[in-house]
Order: structure tokens, then C-alpha cells, then sequence
């Protein structure tokens, strides 16, 4: 089996590193993979060093006659770009192609998109809500919900000292992601404030960089409890020493920095939108509050600082829910869709 990932991506955000961290386990498992992504970007850089052929772009129609001396049984594509790549391989050389859609919107109205669409042997969704959307749009179209995997990076002991020190006897608050207005960064500075009325010694950590930065900095003002730390190579560390992870978004496909948290021991707080729901069960393993609602997450941090024997129930009760995401769960759904749609092609 021979599959080729196409990502075109010019920034490197989670889908980014879900792909990567896919590819990379197929490749461990002996699945033969053949990469095409976008010359010079952060993906291309990030995949450079992975056991692969590789095809780096810079040119669409160029990168079409290199690929025909690419040979591989079938396309996976992780992004909206990578779609009319495969469209276009599809009609040129009769290669099957799956998608992997990880947002939460309707698909846009643009006829080589809805084609593209039709015409792929497998959709697949991060979250049940993704399911849901492109169920309305395509009803005939094989469907099914796979969803991201958590990373769990090495711990840095000398890091996770030095962080201890910055933060001892402090309530530490992280959220973690793009400063992008859709990540509900406004919410959490206007919880903060109300937060910090009755939890003096609360301190909330953003990590992430992005284009919303000098507005968020406007709002937080002279607040000295909340801080921007840019964006974090490794965010295991800050995992380990927080008491609450915060994850106000205003859409998500899933949450990829949710998994993690959990999957390092950090108890989450999460808007109910798109695929988070799939994660968190209110009160189960988390806790959910309504979008942009600050006065409820403040009262969602205030009930968990009060009620610290949470903690234990949501961990135990995250050791059952976190299988389903578990890599080599997920991989192994994806290689039966590869199969399937494999299989298929040669019945016909």
C-alpha cells in the first residue's frame, strides 16, 4: 500500500501537526508514503526529516508533471488546496482520493469544491459535528468520524523546574493556541478579571502568538496576572504545572490542545462549540459553558478551585474516553478506509 498525503498549506497550524504525527506512524508501520506540500513551508520543513519520498512545489501546474513520475495507489487529502490537486490527479491519472475535513463550516459554495467533494471515495470528519455539516451537503458520500490524536511531547525536567519557580504558590490558568479572534481570547481576559475578585492569586498564561496580539495586549492593560508568552515549542511543561487549561473557542473542529491537556493530566474547561463535545462531558471528564459567556467560565474556574476532588474523577474518567484518540487506534481506521477504497478499485 502506497499512499501519497498532499498538504499545501503555506502556515502550520494543528492540522498541520495532525497530519504530521499521521504520517509519521504510518511510516513506522511499514505503510509506503509519499509526500506533496508546499515548497519552503513550515510543513514542508517539518516532514523534511521523515523516511519518504517527498515532492516540495512551488508551482501548482509544474508540481502536476513532476507527480506523474510519482507512483502510489491512492491520495489522502488534509486541506482545502490539497483537494483540487487531487481533483485534478484524479481526472489525469483515475487516482482515488480520500478527504480529511477538520473545521467546522460550511463547505463554500464554489462548483471545483462541491465537485471535488462528489467525486472523493471517502469523507472523513474530525468530530461528529464535521460529520454533520458535510452529511447535509453530500447525503450519498461514505462518511466517517476520525478524530485527531494528542501528542504527548518529552518532559523537560529543567524546564518544568524553572516554571515551578516563575509560578509557586500562584492558581495557573493556560490556554493554549493561534492569538486569533476565533479562539475566544477576549472571553478569557473579561473571566480573568472577574476570576481574580476572588481568587487573588490566579495567574493565566496565554501561549500562542498571532495576528490579535496587540489587541488582546490593549485589553489585559496593566493587569499583571495575565500573560502573554508567545509561542511555546513545547507545551508539556506548562501542562504539568497548571491547575486549569481554558479553551473559550468561538468554533472547533475538535481541539487538538484539548486532547493534550487531558492527556497530560490538565483539568479543562471548554465552550460547547463544534467538535469539542466530542471530547468533553460536562462534568464527566470537564467542563463546558456557552461561547463568549465570561461571567460563566469565571464561575467554571471558581467551582473547580473549590472543588479540587474533581480533579481525580476527571482523570480516571479521561484514562477510558482518551482511547478512542489514541494514534494507533486512529491509524489503524484510517489504513481500513485505505483498504476499502483500494479494494473497491479493483472489484471494479
Amino acid at each position: 500500500m502506497h499512499i501519497c498525503h498532499i498538504n499545501l498549506a503555506s502556515e502550520f497550524y494543528g492540522g498541520e501537526n495532525q497530519t504530521f504525527l499521521m504520517i509519521k506512524k504510518q511510516i513506522e508501520i511499514g505503510i509506503q508514503v509519499t509526500i506533496v506540500c508546499k515548497k519552503n513551508s513550515p510543513f514542508a520543513l517539518k516532514v523534511r526529516n521523515l523516511n519518504c519520498k517527498k515532492l516540495e512545489i512551488a508551482q501548482f501546474l509544474f508540481g502536476h508533471i513532476s507527480s506523474l513520475f510519482l507512483n502510489f495507489d491512492m491520495i489522502h487529502v488534509h486541506e482545502g488546496k490539497a483537494l483540487y490537486w487531487a481533483l485534478i490527479q484524479n481526472f489525469l491519472r483515475k487516482k482515488k482520493y480520500i478527504i480529511t475535513r477538520r473545521i467546522d463550516k460550511p463547505i463554500k459554495n464554489r462548483l471545483f469544491l462541491k465537485i471535488g467533494y462528489r467525486r472523493s471515495s471517502y469523507l472523513v470528519a474530525l468530530s461528529n459535528k464535521i460529520k454533520a455539516i458535510m452529511k447535509l451537503e453530500f447525503p450519498s458520500q461514505n462518511i466517517e468520524v476520525i478524530p485527531s490524536s494528542p501528542e504527548k511531547d518529552s518532559l523537560d525536567h529543567h524546564d518544568l523546574l524553572k516554571l515551578k519557580n516563575i509560578t509557586q504558590d500562584q492558581f495557573v490558568i493556560i490556554q493554549v493556541g493561534k492569538l486569533l479572534k476565533l479562539k475566544g481570547y477576549e472571553t478569557s481576559i473579561e473571566a480573568a478579571k472577574k476570576v481574580k475578585k476572588v481568587i487573588p492569586n490566579v495567574h493565566f498564561y496565554f501561549l500562542g502568538d498571532g495576528p490579535q496580539e496587540s489587541n488582546l495586549r490593549r485589553l489585559i492593560n496593566d493587569e499583571d496576572f495575565i500573560h502573554l508568552m508567545g509561542y511555546q515549542a513545547n507545551t508539556t511543561s506548562w501542562y504539568k504545572i497548571s491547575d486549569i487549561q481554558i479553551h473559550p473557542s468561538l468554533q472547533e473542529g475538535l481541539g487538538s490542545s484539548i486532547l493534550e491537556g487531558l492527556l497530560n493530566g490538565t483539568n479543562v474547561i471548554a465552550s460547547n462549540v463544534g467538535g469539542i463535545p466530542d471530547i468533553i462531558q460536562n462534568n464527566i471528564n470537564g467542563l463546558l459553558f456557552e461561547p463568549k459567556n465570561a461571567q460563566e467560565l469565571s464561575k467554571k474556574i471558581q467551582y473547580l478551585y473549590e472543588n479540587p476532588m474533581l480533579t481525580e474523577k476527571f482523570f480516571q474518567n479521561n484514562k477510558k474516553i482518551l482511547k478512542k484518540f489514541d494514534i494507533n487506534y486512529t491509524c489503524k481506521q484510517y489504513i481500513q478506509i485505505y483498504e476499502e477504497v483500494l479494494s473497491n478499485e479493483k472489484i471494479k
